[in-house]
C-alpha cells in the first residue's frame, strides 16, 4: 500500500528516482525505511519536496519499526517459554529420580538388585514411608 502511494505521490517530483515504480518504491521503503539504512539522506530529500510526504514516510517508519519489534518480542517470548518448559521438565525428572532412589533406600528392595519386583512392591505399599514417597511423586 505504501509502495503504491509513494509511487503515485512522487510523480513529477525530485523524489521520482527514489520511487519511480512500485518495485523501486518497495525497495526504497524496505532498505531505507524498515532497515533504516542511511534513512537521513532520504528524509532530507523528502523534506525538501513536501512536508505531507514526509509525514506519510514517518507513519511508514513507525509501522515498520513496530512490526519488526513485535516479531522480535514474539521470537524472544517463544524461546523463553521453551527454555522454561525444558527447565521444569529437567527439575521434575531430577525430583522423581531422587525420590525413587530414596524409595529404594527405604528397604523395599529386599534382594538389593536395584529393581522392585511385584512382591516387593506389594510389601512396599504396607510401608508408611514408602507410600509417602510414592504420593510425593504423584503415584
Amino acid at each position: 500500500v505504501f509502495g503504491i502511494a509513494f509511487t503515485q505521490l512522487s510523480e513529477d517530483t525530485s523524489l521520482e528516482p527514489w520511487f519511480a515504480s512500485v518495485i523501486r518504491s518497495m525497495q526504497t521503503l524496505i532498505v531505507y525505511g524498515a532497515l533504516m539504512d542511511e534513512v537521513s539522506m532520504l528524509i532530507a530529500d523528502i523534506e525538501k519536496e513536501n512536508i505531507i510526504f514526509l509525514l506519510i514516510f514517518y507513519v511508514f517508519l513507525l509501522l515498520a519499526a513496530l512490526t519488526i519489534m513485535n516479531m522480535l518480542v514474539g521470537v524472544i517470548t517463544e524461546m523463553v517459554l521453551k527454555v522454561g518448559a525444558a527447565e521444569r521438565q529437567q527439575a521434575t525428572k531430577s525430583f522423581v529420580t531422587d525420590k525413587l532412589m530414596e524409595l529404594v533406600m527405604t528397604g523395599t528392595d529386599e534382594n538389593d538388585d536395584d529393581f522392585i519386583s511385584k512382591d516387593e512392591f506389594i510389601r512396599m505399599l504396607h510401608n508408611k514411608r514408602a507410600t509417602c514417597i510414592l504420593h510425593e511423586v504423584g503415584v
